[in-house]
């Protein structure tokens, strides 16, 4: 092996370690602080197996009952996602306004996961205006399963949760948690360390952000 092969490795090695160590804890708890991070989040008996996911916040400036209508639209073939429409939305605009026909939403509704609507999530619990939870139970095809059967060898039970707080000065702390179960758990992990915890990162920044403006905007 060359000396620059033998470079190349370590540099690869160092950056590694460097992310492990110092870059994914703060990934995995963006934007949160401690208590938030670690007291029970919303769900947590859906899935009482599951492991709890990353923990991202943010601060909006108007109170939860102004957040909760654009939660409450989210969805392909609804408002959108807010986040980077091109990957999760198939390019279409998120929504930049309320829409009424999209406020009704309750437990055992679906919700487009995918412009297709072949996957989807299930609201598994609904508390306006402070929370929302979706819940997708899928084998390794991507298929929907019964909730009431056991999850297949290769699938994944997951909760994706919004929590809306009241914070000082009207404004409302939104919480984004939830649990998970993958199977087999090597391949989960394997991909969650490799895409899904960089890849959730990025989107949900997005969401926040896109969010943040749209709440402003409401308010001029």
């Amino acid at each position: 092996m060359t000396l620059r092969r033998v470079s190349s490795h370590v540099s690869l090695a160092v950056c590694a370690v460097a992310y492990l160590m110092a870059l994914r804890p703060r990934l995995l708890r963006w934007g949160a602080t401690a208590q938030e991070c670690d007291e029970p989040f919303a769900g947590a008996e859906i899935i009482p197996q599951g492991v709890r996911s990353a923990t991202m916040a943010t601060t909006l400036p108007v109170p939860p009952t102004e957040v909760w209508p654009w939660v409450a639209q989210m969805g392909c073939g609804r408002a959108g996602w807010y986040s980077w429409d091109l990957i999760d939305n198939a390019g279409r605009p998120s929504a930049r306004v309320i829409h009424p026909e999209w406020q009704h939403i309750a437990v055992g509704d679906r919700i487009a996961m995918t412009p297709s609507g072949r996957t989807s999530f299930v609201v598994a619990h609904c508390d306006a205006p402070h929370a929302l939870v979706l819940r997708a139970r899928l084998d390794g095809r991507g298929r929907a399963c019964d909730p009431d059967t056991s999850l297949p060898a290769v699938g994944l039970d997951y909760l994706w949760a919004v929590e809306l707080r009241d914070a000082p000065d009207g404004a409302t702390r939104m919480v984004v948690s939830g649990y998970r179960v993958i199977r087999p758990l090597w391949l989960g992990r394997l991909g969650e360390l490799l895409v899904g915890e960089v890849g959730h990162w990025v989107m949900q920044q997005r969401q926040f952000a896109n969010l943040t403006r749209r709440v402003r905007q409401n308010q001029s």
